[in-house]
């Protein structure tokens, strides 16, 4: 039997996004969690029985993201706000368990009440208590192959054995991978470039676009016979390695079908009223940033097959698109160089993010920073050229992102500009290098503040209701940013005087219909007149309210 499962009225599903995640069915069969956006733009857990028309949310759940179930079915793990956490089925019980970064990928939990999460997108597997406490490593990375992240884990039936997908730039080695809790050593079972899901005696996982069920000796971890296609076509998350499917012990396929595709999103020019001035393009574009002439843009792009990302260059006159990087790993976060002859980006070919320059005329990158442990991404440039404005965060789940400057004359000995018990990242240098604009999760949703350089003694709050992503004009006299609530592009006027700032009230210019995701939402020309949004192409917005394919029975499938 085949239904439909639709939105709650004036809402939509939020699994389609980067971070909202795939439905998730209880191993009994009976309950459906999914991760719901309201008309105000509020994203919350929503729980749907089976049997039943109804769905409601679960209160305490704002801004959750890939949720998973208790392997009795009785309550719900998941992300929120930088944490995991936990709440039963009835809504009570709401518990804080652990802090993750902004961007998880995925948990499993398993009958002796531990909890198997990955923390962050580049991170090895945690395993932490489901009642709470501190994470440590499960897995460890096979530097040989490469790897760059373990994700998406799913417990076994046996509570100590667990699937999960493994990243790495030696691309046959991608794949599902076998592990245990006795050992952080893991073994090689399927490639493919998706996520995939146990259920009792088969492997579902996706051939293409298809969704396969291949018989799966669950006590040897090791798959056998064909795979046998579904009718069914579940979406793609390339970026992450997501598939929008979840499946109980009972027999029951729940998952966001794909009609949408896989065809990428536009780059589209905005004036300040939010006018649509046309695209420069459609592809599966992630962090972009314009050149100081506005006349290119440096752009990462994932490759729609293996979703690692590559820098290009678009040349905005001639209208074309030129490869920067090439590989092995994944190239990102570039910046242009104030003179605009050379682009610094994050590459993370040894597993690890860290900060290369590359000249546009040039053949090998220069390595500026790789700092070991921790990972790195460049954001801003001072305008003289002498200063470099980064991230820089552990791969801990306890670590915090932080804002570091590395000086680009004499020792280049980098330093701390912020440093807190919250995230800050998206550091901007103002002009005139005095300021630094930069993004925190102080006091527990982003905001933009702005912070006196070098000397860090005196901060101003820019954004009062939410904020990331914040760029200057070039006259220093007016800030924008992105705020995540409302999804508006937002801009502040800025005064100096006397070595202060005076910040004005911060109004809306446009509503942002972009990618709503942490992997760049838009970019400020330097003369503030116009914005490059990664927006949706007409057909995304033409199924933000499809519903959910529900399927009774599935194996059933496998006889016809």
């Amino acid at each position: 039997m085949r239904s439909e499962i639709v939105p709650p009225p004036d809402a939509q599903f939020f699994s389609r996004d980067i971070e909202g995640g795939a439905p998730a069915i209880s191993p009994d069969g009976r309950q459906i969690v999914v991760a719901v956006r309201d008309k105000q733009g509020t994203v919350m857990l929503w729980l749907r029985p089976v049997d039943s028309g109804t769905i409601h949310p679960l209160a305490g759940t704002e801004g959750a993201e890939h949720p998973f179930w208790s392997p009795d079915s009785r309550s719900i793990g998941f992300f929120a706000q930088g944490k995991l956490k936990r709440i039963d089925e009835n809504g009570g019980d709401l518990r804080v368990l652990c802090d993750v970064s902004l961007s998880p990928r995925g948990g499993t939990w398993n009958r002796d009440g531990v909890i198997l999460f990955t923390p962050g997108p580049s991170n090895l597997l945690y395993r932490v208590s489901a009642d709470g406490g501190t994470p440590v490593p499960a897995t460890e990375f096979d530097e040989a192959n490469t790897e760059a992240s373990h994700r998406w884990p799913q417990f076994l039936a046996d509570g100590n054995h667990y699937l999960f997908f493994v990243r790495s730039y030696n691309k046959e080695r991608t794949g599902i991978y076998a592990g245990s809790l006795d050992s952080k050593q893991h073994r090689f079972v399927l490639h493919t470039v998706y996520r995939a899901l146990y259920v009792p005696g088969y492997l579902l996982y996706l051939q293409d676009k298809t969704l396969v069920a291949q018989p799966f000796d669950v006590h040897k971890a090791e798959l056998g016979g064909q795979p046998t296609p579904l009718p069914d076509h579940p979406a793609l998350v390339g970026p992450n390695s997501a598939a929008m499917f979840s499946a109980s012990d009972t027999g029951l396929l729940v998952y966001y079908p794909n009609v949408f595709g896989s065809l990428g999103w536009d780059l589209i020019w905005h004036d300040r009223s939010g006018k649509r001035l046309g695209s420069i393009g459609q592809d599966f574009f992630a962090l972009f940033s314009i050149s100081p002439d506005a006349t290119k843009v440096a752009a990462s792009v994932f490759d729609p097959t293996w979703w690692t990302p590559d820098l290009w260059i678009i040349d905005l006159a001639r209208r074309t698109k030129t490869r920067f990087t090439f590989g092995p790993g994944s190239s990102g976060a570039p910046i242009w160089q104030p003179d605009g002859q050379a682009i610094i980006y994050n590459s993370s070919t040894s597993g690890t993010q860290h900060i290369y320059r590359k000249e546009l005329n040039g053949k090998n990158p220069e390595p500026l920073l790789e700092t070991k442990g921790v990972n790195e991404s460049p954001r801003s440039v001072c305008h003289d050229g002498r200063y470099l404005a980064y991230s820089r965060r552990g791969r801990t789940p306890e670590a915090r992102s932080e804002v570091w400057i590395l000086p680009l004359f004499g020792d280049r000995k980098p330093f701390p500009l912020v440093q807190s018990q919250f995230d800050s990242s998206d550091a901007t240098f103002s002009p005139d290098c005095k300021w630094v604009a930069f993004r925190s999760t102080d006091p527990g949703q982003p905001e933009v503040y702005v912070i006196s350089f070098p000397d860090g003694a005196r901060k101003y709050q820019v954004s009062t209701g939410g904020g990331e992503t914040p760029y200057w004009r070039a006259d220093g006299k007016e800030m924008f940013f992105f705020d995540p609530q409302t999804t508006n592009i937002m801009a502040v006027n800025v005064e100096e005087s006397g070595g202060k700032l005076k910040l004005g009230t911060p109004h809306a210019l446009f509503q942002a219909s972009g990618i709503v995701y942490r992997m760049g939402v838009f970019a400020a020309s330097p003369d503030g007149q116009r914005f490059l949004v990664n927006g949706d192409p007409p057909t995304m917005n033409a199924v933000s309210a499809v519903p959910l394919s529900l399927v009774l029975n599935w194996p059933a499938q496998l006889k016809k």
